[in-house]
Protein backbone atom coordinates (compact mmCIF):
# COMPACT_ATOMS: atom_id res chain seq x y z
CA UNK A 1 0.00 0.00 0.00
CA UNK A 2 0.94 3.52 -0.58
CA UNK A 3 1.98 5.41 2.66
CA UNK A 4 -0.30 8.28 1.49
CA UNK A 5 -3.23 5.77 1.30
CA UNK A 6 -2.95 4.72 4.65
CA UNK A 7 -2.56 8.35 5.83
CA UNK A 8 -5.90 9.83 3.88
CA UNK A 9 -7.82 11.85 6.03
CA UNK A 10 -5.12 12.78 8.55
CA UNK A 11 -3.02 16.33 8.76
CA UNK A 12 0.22 14.70 7.31
CA UNK A 13 3.54 16.33 6.08
CA UNK A 14 5.84 14.47 4.71
CA UNK A 15 9.92 14.39 3.70
CA UNK A 16 9.88 11.87 0.83
CA UNK A 17 8.11 10.51 -1.32
CA UNK A 18 4.25 9.76 -0.06
CA UNK A 19 3.79 7.24 -1.87
CA UNK A 20 6.20 4.88 -1.20
CA UNK A 21 4.97 1.41 -1.05
CA UNK A 22 5.29 -0.13 2.58
CA UNK A 23 4.64 -3.92 3.09
CA UNK A 24 3.97 -3.96 6.56
CA UNK A 25 2.73 -1.78 9.76
CA UNK A 26 4.82 -1.94 13.07
CA UNK A 27 5.16 -0.52 16.21
CA UNK A 28 7.70 -2.31 18.00
CA UNK A 29 11.08 -1.91 16.15
CA UNK A 30 12.42 -5.64 17.43
CA UNK A 31 9.63 -7.13 14.88
CA UNK A 32 10.45 -4.64 11.81
CA UNK A 33 10.56 -6.35 8.44
CA UNK A 34 12.07 -4.80 5.55
CA UNK A 35 9.63 -2.66 3.78
CA UNK A 36 7.50 -2.00 6.69
CA UNK A 37 6.16 1.59 7.82
CA UNK A 38 7.35 2.39 11.53
CA UNK A 39 4.70 4.19 13.69
CA UNK A 40 6.96 6.01 16.63
CA UNK A 41 4.30 6.25 19.54
CA UNK A 42 4.89 7.33 22.59
CA UNK A 43 4.55 5.01 25.08
CA UNK A 44 4.70 5.55 29.23
CA UNK A 45 7.83 4.28 29.25
CA UNK A 46 9.51 4.54 26.49
CA UNK A 47 9.07 7.11 23.54
CA UNK A 48 9.08 5.16 20.14
CA UNK A 49 11.24 7.73 18.80
CA UNK A 50 14.43 6.05 20.65
CA UNK A 51 13.97 3.47 18.40
CA UNK A 52 13.86 5.36 15.11
CA UNK A 53 17.09 4.37 14.51
CA UNK A 54 16.61 0.87 14.77
CA UNK A 55 13.79 0.16 12.67
CA UNK A 56 15.62 1.58 9.55
CA UNK A 57 18.33 -0.54 10.76
CA UNK A 58 15.63 -3.78 10.39
CA UNK A 59 14.59 -2.43 6.85
CA UNK A 60 12.06 0.25 7.83
CA UNK A 61 11.41 2.28 4.89
CA UNK A 62 9.32 4.95 6.64
CA UNK A 63 8.41 6.44 9.91
CA UNK A 64 5.26 7.95 11.15
CA UNK A 65 6.34 10.03 14.89
CA UNK A 66 4.84 13.02 15.85
CA UNK A 67 8.31 15.09 16.04
CA UNK A 68 10.09 16.86 13.45
CA UNK A 69 12.59 14.55 11.47
CA UNK A 70 15.16 17.32 11.53
CA UNK A 71 14.60 17.13 15.84
CA UNK A 72 16.06 13.90 15.79
CA UNK A 73 19.31 12.38 15.51
CA UNK A 74 19.79 9.42 12.90
CA UNK A 75 23.03 8.04 12.03
CA UNK A 76 20.93 6.87 8.76
CA UNK A 77 17.83 8.70 7.77
CA UNK A 78 15.12 7.04 6.45
CA UNK A 79 13.62 7.35 3.20
CA UNK A 80 10.35 8.86 3.80
CA UNK A 81 9.41 10.70 7.00
CA UNK A 82 5.84 11.08 7.66
CA UNK A 83 4.92 13.91 10.92
CA UNK A 84 1.26 13.55 12.02
CA UNK A 85 -0.08 14.84 15.36
CA UNK A 86 -0.71 12.12 16.86
CA UNK A 87 0.74 8.84 16.08
CA UNK A 88 -0.80 6.42 18.41
CA UNK A 89 -4.45 7.64 17.14
CA UNK A 90 -3.52 7.19 13.73
CA UNK A 91 -1.93 3.68 14.35
CA UNK A 92 -5.32 1.34 14.27
CA UNK A 93 -6.76 3.47 11.62
CA UNK A 94 -3.62 2.68 9.37
CA UNK A 95 -3.77 -0.83 10.01
CA UNK A 96 -7.26 -0.90 9.19
CA UNK A 97 -6.70 0.88 5.92
CA UNK A 98 -3.99 -1.95 5.21
CA UNK A 99 -6.00 -4.95 5.57
CA UNK A 100 -8.73 -3.54 3.71
CA UNK A 101 -11.35 -3.08 6.60
CA UNK A 102 -11.72 -6.34 7.56
CA UNK A 103 -14.09 -5.74 10.57
CA UNK A 104 -16.56 -4.37 7.83
CA UNK A 105 -17.08 -7.69 6.51
CA UNK A 106 -17.47 -8.99 9.88
CA UNK A 107 -20.16 -9.04 12.53
CA UNK A 108 -18.02 -7.73 15.23
CA UNK A 109 -19.63 -7.92 19.21
CA UNK A 110 -17.12 -5.68 21.32
CA UNK A 111 -17.37 -7.08 25.31
CA UNK A 112 -16.60 -4.40 27.72
CA UNK A 113 -17.24 -4.13 31.82
CA UNK A 114 -15.11 -4.87 34.44
CA UNK A 115 -15.45 -8.42 35.11
CA UNK A 116 -17.04 -11.22 33.21
CA UNK A 117 -15.64 -10.34 29.64
CA UNK A 118 -13.89 -13.18 28.56
CA UNK A 119 -16.16 -15.77 29.78
CA UNK A 120 -18.97 -13.71 27.81
CA UNK A 121 -16.64 -13.20 25.06
CA UNK A 122 -16.29 -16.95 24.69
CA UNK A 123 -20.06 -17.97 25.08
CA UNK A 124 -20.79 -15.22 22.21
CA UNK A 125 -18.08 -17.44 20.21
CA UNK A 126 -19.54 -20.75 21.11
CA UNK A 127 -23.26 -19.42 20.54
CA UNK A 128 -22.68 -17.60 17.32
CA UNK A 129 -20.78 -20.70 15.60
CA UNK A 130 -23.92 -22.53 15.35
CA UNK A 131 -24.27 -20.18 12.00
CA UNK A 132 -20.57 -20.52 11.05
CA UNK A 133 -17.04 -19.97 11.84
CA UNK A 134 -16.24 -17.42 14.75
CA UNK A 135 -13.65 -15.91 15.38
CA UNK A 136 -12.72 -14.29 18.80
CA UNK A 137 -9.76 -12.10 20.65
CA UNK A 138 -9.75 -12.42 24.51
CA UNK A 139 -7.78 -11.94 27.63
CA UNK A 140 -7.10 -16.14 27.49
CA UNK A 141 -6.92 -17.05 23.44
CA UNK A 142 -7.30 -15.90 19.97
CA UNK A 143 -9.51 -17.87 17.98
CA UNK A 144 -9.83 -17.88 14.15
CA UNK A 145 -12.41 -20.21 12.70
CA UNK A 146 -11.97 -23.25 15.53
CA UNK A 147 -7.92 -22.45 15.45
CA UNK A 148 -6.35 -20.91 18.59
CA UNK A 149 -3.58 -18.87 19.29
CA UNK A 150 -1.85 -17.29 22.48
CA UNK A 151 -3.01 -13.88 23.39
CA UNK A 152 -0.55 -11.40 24.68
CA UNK A 153 -3.47 -8.88 26.39
CA UNK A 154 -7.07 -8.80 26.47
CA UNK A 155 -7.20 -6.09 23.32
CA UNK A 156 -4.25 -6.02 21.36
CA UNK A 157 -2.88 -3.04 19.61
CA UNK A 158 -4.71 -1.94 16.13
CA UNK A 159 -2.27 -3.91 13.85
CA UNK A 160 -2.85 -6.94 15.84
CA UNK A 161 -6.27 -6.90 15.79
CA UNK A 162 -6.80 -5.69 11.93
CA UNK A 163 -4.30 -8.90 11.12
CA UNK A 164 -6.38 -11.24 13.21
CA UNK A 165 -9.96 -9.33 11.87
CA UNK A 166 -8.53 -10.06 8.57
CA UNK A 167 -7.61 -13.74 9.20
CA UNK A 168 -10.86 -14.13 10.57
CA UNK A 169 -12.58 -12.88 7.00
CA UNK A 170 -10.41 -15.04 5.08
CA UNK A 171 -10.92 -18.17 7.06
CA UNK A 172 -14.96 -16.94 5.96
CA UNK A 173 -15.24 -16.14 9.69
CA UNK A 174 -19.13 -14.52 9.40
CA UNK A 175 -18.35 -13.46 12.99
CA UNK A 176 -16.04 -12.06 15.83
CA UNK A 177 -15.99 -11.60 19.49
CA UNK A 178 -13.96 -8.92 21.33
CA UNK A 179 -13.08 -8.33 24.53
CA UNK A 180 -12.55 -4.45 24.76
CA UNK A 181 -10.53 -2.99 27.79
CA UNK A 182 -10.90 0.25 28.80
CA UNK A 183 -7.39 0.88 28.00
CA UNK A 184 -8.14 -0.05 24.43
CA UNK A 185 -10.76 2.20 24.17
CA UNK A 186 -8.62 5.11 25.70
CA UNK A 187 -5.12 4.26 23.79
CA UNK A 188 -7.09 3.97 19.88
CA UNK A 189 -6.65 0.48 19.73
CA UNK A 190 -10.06 -0.76 18.67
CA UNK A 191 -9.82 2.85 16.36
CA UNK A 192 -11.54 2.14 12.75
CA UNK A 193 -12.94 -1.42 14.28
CA UNK A 194 -16.54 -1.05 12.74
CA UNK A 195 -19.03 -2.98 15.60
CA UNK A 196 -21.84 -4.47 14.97
CA UNK A 197 -23.04 -4.96 18.76
CA UNK A 198 -21.31 -4.23 22.18
CA UNK A 199 -22.09 -5.80 25.58
CA UNK A 200 -21.70 -4.37 28.62
CA UNK A 201 -20.87 -6.45 31.78
CA UNK A 202 -20.98 -4.23 34.78
CA UNK A 203 -18.53 -2.08 36.24
CA UNK A 204 -17.51 -2.43 39.21
CA UNK A 205 -13.61 -0.64 40.92
CA UNK A 206 -10.64 -1.46 39.32
CA UNK A 207 -7.66 -0.07 37.20
CA UNK A 208 -8.34 3.41 39.25
CA UNK A 209 -4.59 3.99 38.75
CA UNK A 210 -4.71 4.19 35.22
CA UNK A 211 -8.18 6.04 35.27
CA UNK A 212 -8.10 8.23 38.51
CA UNK A 213 -11.65 7.78 38.88
CA UNK A 214 -15.15 6.09 38.53
CA UNK A 215 -16.25 8.50 36.65
CA UNK A 216 -13.00 8.85 34.08
CA UNK A 217 -13.28 4.69 34.02
CA UNK A 218 -17.55 4.69 33.13
CA UNK A 219 -16.90 7.77 30.21
CA UNK A 220 -13.98 5.61 28.69
CA UNK A 221 -16.02 2.38 28.64
CA UNK A 222 -18.99 4.38 27.17
CA UNK A 223 -16.86 5.42 24.49
CA UNK A 224 -17.79 1.93 22.67
CA UNK A 225 -21.25 2.81 23.12
CA UNK A 226 -20.77 5.85 21.36
CA UNK A 227 -19.77 3.97 18.16
CA UNK A 228 -22.55 1.72 17.73
CA UNK A 229 -24.85 3.70 14.87
CA UNK A 230 -28.99 2.92 15.10
CA UNK A 231 -29.05 -0.15 13.31
CA UNK A 232 -26.59 -1.39 15.60
CA UNK A 233 -27.38 -3.45 19.23
CA UNK A 234 -26.38 -3.14 22.65
CA UNK A 235 -26.59 -5.21 25.46
CA UNK A 236 -26.93 -3.72 28.87
CA UNK A 237 -26.54 -4.99 32.62
CA UNK A 238 -30.18 -3.70 33.75
CA UNK A 239 -29.53 -4.06 37.23
CA UNK A 240 -25.98 -2.06 37.11
CA UNK A 241 -26.04 1.98 37.50
CA UNK A 242 -23.71 2.70 35.00
CA UNK A 243 -26.18 1.09 32.21
CA UNK A 244 -28.60 4.31 32.95
CA UNK A 245 -25.22 6.58 31.50
CA UNK A 246 -24.10 3.98 28.61
CA UNK A 247 -28.43 4.48 27.43
CA UNK A 248 -28.04 8.12 27.31
CA UNK A 249 -24.32 7.59 25.32
CA UNK A 250 -25.47 5.27 22.09
CA UNK A 251 -27.55 5.61 19.16
CA UNK A 252 -28.23 2.15 19.16
CA UNK A 253 -31.07 -0.39 19.65
CA UNK A 254 -30.83 -1.18 23.41
CA UNK A 255 -31.66 -4.54 25.15
CA UNK A 256 -30.89 -5.77 28.49
CA UNK A 257 -30.59 -8.61 31.20
CA UNK A 258 -30.41 -9.50 34.16
CA UNK A 259 -32.53 -10.64 37.67
CA UNK A 260 -36.28 -10.30 37.98
CA UNK A 261 -36.91 -8.40 40.81
CA UNK A 262 -39.21 -8.75 43.23
CA UNK A 263 -41.34 -10.57 44.22
CA UNK A 264 -38.78 -13.50 45.88
CA UNK A 265 -39.70 -15.55 47.93
CA UNK A 266 -37.62 -17.45 50.71
CA UNK A 267 -37.41 -20.42 48.88
CA UNK A 268 -36.79 -18.49 45.28
CA UNK A 269 -33.92 -17.26 46.99
CA UNK A 270 -32.78 -20.22 48.42
CA UNK A 271 -33.34 -21.50 44.95
CA UNK A 272 -31.09 -18.88 42.71
CA UNK A 273 -28.73 -19.02 45.24
CA UNK A 274 -27.75 -22.53 44.55
CA UNK A 275 -27.44 -25.87 46.02
CA UNK A 276 -24.86 -27.69 48.07
CA UNK A 277 -23.40 -30.98 46.39
CA UNK A 278 -25.21 -32.73 48.20
CA UNK A 279 -28.57 -31.17 46.09
CA UNK A 280 -29.27 -29.94 49.55
CA UNK A 281 -30.17 -25.70 50.22
CA UNK A 282 -26.99 -24.00 50.90
CA UNK A 283 -26.81 -23.41 54.34
CA UNK A 284 -25.95 -19.73 53.47
CA UNK A 285 -27.98 -16.71 54.46
CA UNK A 286 -29.36 -16.36 50.91
CA UNK A 287 -31.89 -14.04 50.83
CA UNK A 288 -29.61 -10.92 52.08
CA UNK A 289 -26.80 -12.35 49.17
CA UNK A 290 -29.33 -12.78 46.57
CA UNK A 291 -30.95 -9.01 47.14
CA UNK A 292 -27.29 -7.59 46.79
CA UNK A 293 -26.60 -9.01 43.73
CA UNK A 294 -30.34 -7.97 42.63
CA UNK A 295 -30.35 -4.33 42.41
CA UNK A 296 -33.88 -2.76 40.75
CA UNK A 297 -33.35 -2.80 37.17
CA UNK A 298 -31.74 1.53 36.57
CA UNK A 299 -33.39 0.83 32.74
CA UNK A 300 -36.46 0.32 31.30
CA UNK A 301 -35.47 -1.67 27.84
CA UNK A 302 -36.61 -5.32 26.51
CA UNK A 303 -35.05 -7.28 28.83
CA UNK A 304 -34.11 -10.98 29.03
CA UNK A 305 -34.72 -11.54 32.80
CA UNK A 306 -33.14 -14.48 34.85
CA UNK A 307 -36.23 -16.10 36.42
CA UNK A 308 -34.70 -18.85 38.67
CA UNK A 309 -30.59 -20.01 38.02
CA UNK A 310 -31.01 -23.38 39.73
CA UNK A 311 -27.95 -25.00 40.37
CA UNK A 312 -27.74 -29.03 41.46
CA UNK A 313 -24.50 -31.46 40.97
CA UNK A 314 -24.18 -32.30 37.37
CA UNK A 315 -25.46 -29.27 35.68
CA UNK A 316 -27.32 -25.85 36.13
CA UNK A 317 -30.84 -24.70 34.57
CA UNK A 318 -31.22 -21.34 33.62
CA UNK A 319 -34.79 -19.89 32.72
CA UNK A 320 -35.13 -16.61 30.90
CA UNK A 321 -38.14 -14.63 30.64
CA UNK A 322 -37.38 -12.77 27.18
CA UNK A 323 -39.00 -10.85 24.63
CA UNK A 324 -39.05 -13.66 22.41
CA UNK A 325 -40.97 -15.60 25.07
CA UNK A 326 -40.42 -18.09 27.92
CA UNK A 327 -36.90 -20.12 27.41
CA UNK A 328 -34.87 -22.66 29.26
CA UNK A 329 -31.42 -23.45 29.13
CA UNK A 330 -28.98 -26.61 30.75
CA UNK A 331 -25.60 -25.59 31.48
CA UNK A 332 -22.37 -27.16 33.11
CA UNK A 333 -22.16 -23.49 34.62
CA UNK A 334 -22.72 -22.41 38.00
CA UNK A 335 -22.50 -19.14 40.22
CA UNK A 336 -24.72 -16.15 40.15
CA UNK A 337 -22.08 -14.36 37.80
CA UNK A 338 -22.70 -17.29 34.97
CA UNK A 339 -26.17 -16.47 35.90
CA UNK A 340 -25.69 -13.16 33.90
CA UNK A 341 -23.08 -13.88 31.67
CA UNK A 342 -25.16 -16.40 30.14
CA UNK A 343 -27.82 -14.17 30.02
CA UNK A 344 -25.95 -11.85 27.96
CA UNK A 345 -24.43 -13.66 26.05
CA UNK A 346 -27.79 -15.55 25.05
CA UNK A 347 -29.14 -12.02 24.74
CA UNK A 348 -26.74 -11.20 21.96
CA UNK A 349 -27.17 -14.04 19.83
CA UNK A 350 -30.59 -14.16 19.84
CA UNK A 351 -31.01 -10.27 19.11
CA UNK A 352 -28.77 -11.36 16.36
CA UNK A 353 -31.44 -13.18 14.75
CA UNK A 354 -30.37 -17.11 16.15
CA UNK A 355 -32.73 -19.34 17.48
CA UNK A 356 -33.39 -20.29 20.83
CA UNK A 357 -32.85 -24.35 19.54
CA UNK A 358 -29.72 -23.22 17.64
CA UNK A 359 -28.32 -22.18 20.64
CA UNK A 360 -29.73 -24.50 23.29
CA UNK A 361 -26.68 -27.19 22.40
CA UNK A 362 -23.49 -24.61 22.31
CA UNK A 363 -24.70 -23.69 25.75
CA UNK A 364 -24.87 -27.01 27.37
CA UNK A 365 -21.70 -27.93 25.44
CA UNK A 366 -19.67 -24.60 27.11
CA UNK A 367 -18.00 -25.65 30.23
CA UNK A 368 -16.43 -22.02 30.87
CA UNK A 369 -13.13 -20.88 30.36
CA UNK A 370 -9.47 -21.27 31.55
CA UNK A 371 -9.14 -19.47 35.05
CA UNK A 372 -12.53 -18.42 34.99
CA UNK A 373 -13.98 -20.43 37.87
CA UNK A 374 -12.58 -23.30 36.96
CA UNK A 375 -12.95 -26.33 38.62
CA UNK A 376 -10.03 -28.96 39.28
CA UNK A 377 -11.36 -32.29 39.75
CA UNK A 378 -9.31 -34.81 40.65
CA UNK A 379 -10.66 -37.24 43.07
CA UNK A 380 -10.33 -34.76 45.73
CA UNK A 381 -13.46 -34.96 48.24
CA UNK A 382 -13.59 -31.37 48.50
CA UNK A 383 -14.32 -28.21 45.99
CA UNK A 384 -11.41 -26.31 44.39
CA UNK A 385 -11.88 -23.58 42.30
CA UNK A 386 -9.44 -21.04 40.06
CA UNK A 387 -10.52 -17.89 39.32
CA UNK A 388 -9.21 -14.64 37.44
CA UNK A 389 -11.11 -12.41 40.20
CA UNK A 390 -8.63 -9.40 41.18
CA UNK A 391 -11.54 -7.04 41.93
CA UNK A 392 -13.61 -6.29 44.83
CA UNK A 393 -17.11 -7.65 43.20
CA UNK A 394 -15.50 -10.64 41.17
CA UNK A 395 -14.02 -11.66 44.70
CA UNK A 396 -17.16 -11.25 46.32
CA UNK A 397 -19.28 -13.07 43.45
CA UNK A 398 -16.66 -15.82 43.81
CA UNK A 399 -17.24 -16.47 47.32
CA UNK A 400 -20.86 -16.47 47.25
CA UNK A 401 -21.24 -18.79 44.75
CA UNK A 402 -18.26 -21.03 46.39
CA UNK A 403 -20.73 -20.60 49.93
CA UNK A 404 -23.51 -22.52 47.83
CA UNK A 405 -21.22 -24.89 46.26
CA UNK A 406 -19.64 -26.16 50.27
CA UNK A 407 -21.75 -28.82 52.29
CA UNK A 408 -24.08 -28.42 54.71
CA UNK A 409 -21.79 -26.37 57.80
CA UNK A 410 -18.63 -26.88 55.81
CA UNK A 411 -15.72 -23.96 55.02
CA UNK A 412 -14.89 -21.87 52.41
CA UNK A 413 -11.57 -21.37 51.64
CA UNK A 414 -9.98 -18.05 49.80
CA UNK A 415 -6.10 -17.88 48.68
CA UNK A 416 -6.02 -14.50 47.14
CA UNK A 417 -3.36 -11.35 47.18
CA UNK A 418 -3.42 -8.34 45.03
CA UNK A 419 -1.35 -6.75 42.01
CA UNK A 420 1.48 -4.57 42.71
CA UNK A 421 1.92 -1.17 40.85
CA UNK A 422 -1.88 -1.37 40.61
CA UNK A 423 -4.90 0.45 42.16
CA UNK A 424 -4.06 0.44 45.54
CA UNK A 425 -7.36 1.43 47.20
CA UNK A 426 -9.02 -1.77 46.08
CA UNK A 427 -7.01 -4.04 48.50
CA UNK A 428 -8.38 -3.28 52.28
CA UNK A 429 -11.54 -3.96 50.15
CA UNK A 430 -10.62 -7.12 49.12
CA UNK A 431 -8.90 -7.64 52.59
CA UNK A 432 -12.66 -7.04 54.14
CA UNK A 433 -14.71 -8.95 51.69
CA UNK A 434 -12.52 -12.44 52.15
CA UNK A 435 -12.66 -12.43 55.99
CA UNK A 436 -16.81 -11.24 55.57
CA UNK A 437 -16.81 -14.00 52.60
CA UNK A 438 -14.55 -17.41 53.78
CA UNK A 439 -13.95 -19.08 56.77
CA UNK A 440 -10.56 -19.29 56.58
CA UNK A 441 -8.15 -16.97 54.33
CA UNK A 442 -4.88 -17.06 53.22
CA UNK A 443 -3.65 -13.80 52.31
CA UNK A 444 -0.73 -14.05 49.17
CA UNK A 445 1.21 -12.29 46.69
CA UNK A 446 -0.60 -12.38 43.30
CA UNK A 447 2.08 -10.05 40.78
CA UNK A 448 4.23 -8.03 43.42
CA UNK A 449 5.70 -6.47 40.10
CA UNK A 450 7.72 -3.62 41.45
CA UNK A 451 6.06 -3.35 44.73
CA UNK A 452 7.63 -5.25 48.08
CA UNK A 453 5.07 -8.64 48.68
CA UNK A 454 4.66 -8.01 52.10
CA UNK A 455 4.13 -4.26 51.69
CA UNK A 456 1.07 -5.42 49.85
CA UNK A 457 -0.18 -8.12 52.46
CA UNK A 458 0.20 -5.21 55.28
CA UNK A 459 -2.40 -3.07 52.80
CA UNK A 460 -4.81 -5.81 52.15
CA UNK A 461 -4.70 -6.74 56.09
CA UNK A 462 -6.07 -3.10 56.87
CA UNK A 463 -9.65 -4.24 55.45
CA UNK A 464 -9.63 -7.06 57.45
CA UNK A 465 -12.34 -6.52 60.57
CA UNK A 466 -11.52 -7.18 64.10
CA UNK A 467 -13.41 -10.27 64.77
CA UNK A 468 -12.43 -12.02 61.90
CA UNK A 469 -8.16 -11.70 62.15
CA UNK A 470 -8.28 -15.31 63.88
CA UNK A 471 -9.27 -16.90 60.58
CA UNK A 472 -6.48 -14.64 58.42
CA UNK A 473 -3.00 -15.87 57.81
CA UNK A 474 -0.61 -14.41 55.63
CA UNK A 475 2.17 -16.56 53.31
CA UNK A 476 3.84 -14.51 50.63
CA UNK A 477 4.88 -17.57 49.21
CA UNK A 478 1.83 -18.14 46.61
CA UNK A 479 3.12 -21.58 45.91
CA UNK A 480 3.19 -22.27 50.16
CA UNK A 481 -0.13 -20.48 50.57
CA UNK A 482 -1.81 -22.81 48.15
CA UNK A 483 -0.45 -26.09 49.41
CA UNK A 484 -1.79 -24.54 52.65
CA UNK A 485 -4.97 -24.25 51.56
CA UNK A 486 -5.35 -27.63 50.15
CA UNK A 487 -3.65 -29.65 53.55
CA UNK A 488 -6.40 -27.83 55.29
CA UNK A 489 -9.67 -28.69 53.44
CA UNK A 490 -11.79 -31.43 54.76
CA UNK A 491 -14.44 -33.49 52.77
CA UNK A 492 -17.62 -30.74 51.39
CA UNK A 493 -15.09 -27.78 52.12
CA UNK A 494 -14.74 -25.38 48.90
CA UNK A 495 -11.46 -23.54 48.24
CA UNK A 496 -11.19 -20.88 46.04
CA UNK A 497 -7.67 -19.42 44.41
CA UNK A 498 -8.55 -16.50 43.20
CA UNK A 499 -6.59 -13.62 41.34
CA UNK A 500 -4.58 -14.88 38.87
CA UNK A 501 -6.94 -17.49 36.63
CA UNK A 502 -5.42 -17.95 33.40
CA UNK A 503 -1.64 -16.91 33.74
CA UNK A 504 0.97 -19.06 33.70
CA UNK A 505 3.99 -16.82 35.06
CA UNK A 506 4.53 -14.50 38.45
CA UNK A 507 5.73 -10.82 38.04
CA UNK A 508 8.38 -9.42 40.31
CA UNK A 509 10.63 -6.57 40.36
CA UNK A 510 12.28 -7.06 37.05
CA UNK A 511 11.52 -10.54 36.28
CA UNK A 512 8.96 -13.43 36.20
CA UNK A 513 8.94 -17.00 37.19
CA UNK A 514 6.31 -19.90 35.31
CA UNK A 515 3.82 -20.16 37.41
CA UNK A 516 0.10 -21.51 36.89
CA UNK A 517 -2.36 -21.53 40.05
CA UNK A 518 -4.01 -24.69 38.04
CA UNK A 519 -0.71 -26.60 37.68
CA UNK A 520 0.35 -26.07 41.17
CA UNK A 521 -2.76 -27.42 42.74
CA UNK A 522 -3.48 -30.32 40.22
CA UNK A 523 0.05 -31.50 41.13
CA UNK A 524 -0.56 -31.57 44.40
CA UNK A 525 -4.38 -33.40 44.11
CA UNK A 526 -3.10 -35.49 41.66
CA UNK A 527 -0.24 -36.99 43.63
CA UNK A 528 -2.46 -37.50 46.40
CA UNK A 529 -6.27 -38.30 45.22
CA UNK A 530 -6.39 -39.28 41.30
CA UNK A 531 -6.47 -42.95 40.99
CA UNK A 532 -4.31 -45.00 38.74
CA UNK A 533 -5.52 -45.65 35.63
CA UNK A 534 -5.85 -49.99 34.79
CA UNK A 535 -2.51 -50.52 32.44
CA UNK A 536 -0.54 -48.45 35.54
CA UNK A 537 -1.91 -50.71 37.95
CA UNK A 538 -1.01 -53.70 36.21
CA UNK A 539 2.48 -52.68 35.57
CA UNK A 540 3.17 -52.68 39.28
CA UNK A 541 5.24 -55.62 40.38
Amino acid sequence: SALASLLSGTETSYRGDADTIVTGISYDSRKVQPGDVFVAVPGFVHDGLRFVTDAVAAGAVAIVAEADPNSVNLAKAPTVWARVHNARAILAPMAAAFYNNPSHDLTVVGVTGTNGKTTVAALCQALLEARGPVGRWSTTTVNIAGTPYPAHRTTPEGPDLQNALRQMVDTECWAAAIEVSSHALTLHRVDATRFAAAIFTNLSNDHLDFHSSMENYLGTKAMLFERLGADNIAVLNVGDPASATLIKRTKAQVVGFGWKTPPITPSKARSLSGLDKHGEPSNTPSINSFHQTMPAPVITVPTYQIVCWEYAEGGSTLHLETPQGNLAFESPLFGLANGENLAAAIALALELGLSADEIAGPVAAFNGESGRFQQLLHGQPFTVLVDFAHTPAALQSALAACRGLAGMHKKVIVVFGCGGDRDRGKRPVMGKIAANGADQVIITSDNPRKEDPASILDEIEVGIPEHARAQVEREVDRFAAIVQALERARAGDCILIAGKGHETTQEFAGHRIEFDDTEVAGKWLKERFAQPTTAETEARP
